[in-house]
């Protein structure tokens, strides 16, 4: 570590870098001199932007939850008698969720590795380090972090009626922060397909790169498609049918002046008055006093105090900068962790974004209080409050993680026609709540089960022409769309024939397979479908059409299923479900509906590999057509002889 220490002083010497970090791989079993640790703390301190960290086995760091089970273990030992000794002390600090050895599975530790640990937890705990062990150090190479930022104050002066204004520093305190946009792409090489706007980017190495720019072209809605020029047109609404034009001074005097940077004061309302469901906004900010502003400082702290004895809110209206949209807000008094007080900013909606919307109640008068009892007592089991290694801030976003891994493959792969992959099971994990949450919750859950039973309700429509003549009986197939009624979704009664009744489809039938299998896959929430069980029904259905008395007229309809099977197993990369099925149609088709099949081998052979990871190899997708012809040549030849000797008899 001194030697560590002393390169990154050589090689930042004269320089001036955000953060120095030092890392530290080790077990601690080896000799080590501890009397240079004061050294190594007044060397770090001298450097002053040094972040230490200690990476070492799994057997080594303690976690929160083995820290516990040791204090219970040694609760247990002197409740018995025993004197067992306390785990050793360590540095305070977030661990993963996931983990969960215990002290009882733990390798002990050598002599010399309970020295070193104790040493370094006190070098940690001085330094305001970090450890983890060496998993936790490469669960986080699977995720990507966003660069801090440092926090940029927005000055203004708050204003309170014509005499008072005290000047303020507003900082973001949360807020939901979208992913970058992508309108400014950049591309290497002379082929990008920029065009002529396409400007190279100054400062640049390695290949050049050209910056994207759209190019707008208006035309004329005729046969010769004439080119417009942008100089030529103007602004309009449409008012019914006719277009209303408006120039540059109408629309300068449409616009609203909202003054400079302005943050003013409306009045104070009783701080129940503000719901929940009043603040809208993508985020909150902190209003501290300006810096080396004695006056400032006093006079904010008075007002917050009087806010929070008055139990008042402060209703302001906001100007981020000049020219930009006006914004309602509410200032309330708040304390940090340390317990600070400060005005923490919240958006409010105007009365023309209010929606008064009435929902029915979810409580019905039939219900039990054991019955609400329970449904209180899984609230209370499933709280999240309760979990002493949640943090919100903590928690990674998965639709942002599954983004990045989605432009990770795409830049990583051969071809960009490949489908996205699958979100992976590591992100997919961290939706899913604490073990121990549902071990608590899972009596609850059985009580629950026996207060609210469940049974199939038999869902009674208007009488159709399917349910009338028998929609699943393969001869309907082939009557004419205008006089067949029309079915699953969009059946119309016969009895009014003008009034359309929605159905849920539950299973695929023979009249529209296709559609009822789509529908099955896109509505699962519903229909509680997966890929697996919509795909068993569809090969009943396709099986059911094989051995049909109506032979080569159902071909087209076969083909139809086989190609939506087929895509659906792709994009949720089944492979081997379509893959397995095929090849049972090749040997129960006949020969003429193989030949069909074989005319769409593009879209009804065997899944490869290059379209999703779980397919076959090229050369073995290519041979189940090319024994399909070696087949029907030996069955033609098998046919000619047996004619021959038909004419011989």
């Amino acid at each position: 570590m001194i030697v560590a220490l002393d390169a990154i002083k050589t090689a930042t010497d004269g320089g001036k870098f955000e953060a120095l970090k030092l890392v530290l791989f080790s077990d601690l079993g080896g000799d080590s001199n501890l009397s240079d640790l004061d050294h190594v703390i007044k060397a770090m301190r001298l450097l002053d932007n040094v972040d230490f960290t200690f990476i070492g086995p799994d057997d080594l760091i303690l976690t929160e939850e083995d820290n516990n089970h040791d204090e219970q273990v040694k609760e247990e030992g002197n409740d018995s008698g025993d004197e067992q000794d306390g785990p050793k002390p360590g540095p305070s600090r977030q661990t993963p969720k996931k983990r969960s050895h215990h002290t009882s599975a733990r390798k002990p530790l050598t002599k010399a590795q309970e020295e070193n640990y104790a040493k370094i937890s006190e070098l940690i705990a001085t330094t305001d380090g970090t450890e983890c062990s060496i998993d936790e150090a490469v669960a986080q190479f699977f995720y990507k972090n966003k660069r801090g930022k440092k926090p940029f104050a927005w000055k203004v002066v708050f204003e309170i009626g014509p005499d008072i204004k005290i000047s303020t520093s507003g900082y973001i305190k949360m807020r939901r922060e979208q992913p970058k946009s992508w309108r400014t792409c950049l591309a290497t090489g002379s082929s990008s397909g920029g065009g002529q706007d396409s400007q190279p980017v100054p400062g640049t190495s390695g290949q050049q790169l050209q910056e994207l720019r759209p190019v707008t072209t208006l035309v004329r809605n005729n046969e010769d498609q004439e080119v417009v020029d942008i100089e030529n047109t103007y602004l309009s609404y449409r008012y019914g049918n006719e277009m209303v034009k408006i120039d540059e001074a109408d629309e300068a005097t449409m616009k609203l002046p909202t003054g400079p940077k302005s943050m003013s004061l409306f009045g104070f309302i009783n701080r129940n008055e503000i719901q929940i469901s009043d603040l809208m906004g993508n985020g909150s900010l902190v209003f501290l006093p300006s810096e080396e502003d004695e006056n400032s400082e006093r006079a904010l702290s008075v007002l917050t105090e009087a806010m929070l004895a008055e139990e008042v809110v402060a209703i302001v209206r906001r100007v981020y900068r000049l020219g930009s949209s006006p914004h309602l807000g509410v200032l309330a008094p708040e304390f940090d962790e340390d317990g600070q007080l400060y005005l923490v900013y919240s958006e409010l909606p105007f009365s023309e974004e209010r929606r008064e919307l009435q929902f029915p109640s979810i409580y019905k008068k039939d219900y039990t209080e054991e019955q609400t009892g329970a449904i209180d007592h899984l609230i209370q089991a499933m709280d999240l409050d309760v979990m002493s290694d949640f943090e919100p801030e903590n928690e990674l976003n998965p639709q942002y993680q599954y983004l990045f891994q989605s432009l990770i493959h795409r830049a990583t792969s051969s071809t960009g026609s490949e489908c996205l992959p699958q979100v992976p099971q590591r992100i997919l994990n961290n939706l899913l709540p604490e073990q121990h949450l549902l071990d608590t919750a899972e009596p609850i859950m059985q009580q629950i089960r026996q207060l609210f039973p469940t049974e199939q309700v038999e869902v009674k429509g208007k009488r159709t022409a399917d349910k009338v003549f028998g929609g699943d009986d393969p001869e309907d197939t082939e009557e004419p769309d205008s006089k067949r009624q029309k079915t699953n979704g969009d059946s119309n009664s016969i009895e009014n024939g003008s009034e359309e009744e929605e159905r849920i489809i539950l299973t695929v039938g023979s009249v529209r397979p296709v559609q009822d299998f789509q529908y099955l896959l896109t509505h699962p929430q519903t229909t509680g479908a997966d890929i697996q069980s919509a795909g068993s029904q569809m090969e009943e259905i396709i099986e059911r059409f094989l051995a049909s008395a109506f032979g080569t007229d159902l071909n087209n309809k076969i083909i139809e299923c086989l190609k939506a099977y087929r895509d659906a197993c792709k994009t949720r990369d089944r492979a081997d479900l379509y893959n397995n099925f095929i090849r049972l149609v090749k040997s129960k088709a006949g020969e003429r509906l193989w030949s069909n099949i074989k005319e769409h081998q593009t879209e009804t052979g065997l899944i490869r590999k290059s379209e999703v990871d779980s397919g076959v190899v090229d050369t073995e997708a290519d041979q189940l057509f090319e024994d399909a012809n070696d087949t029907n040549a030996d069955n033609q030849q098998d046919n000619e002889e047996e004619g021959d000797i038909e004419d011989l008899l």
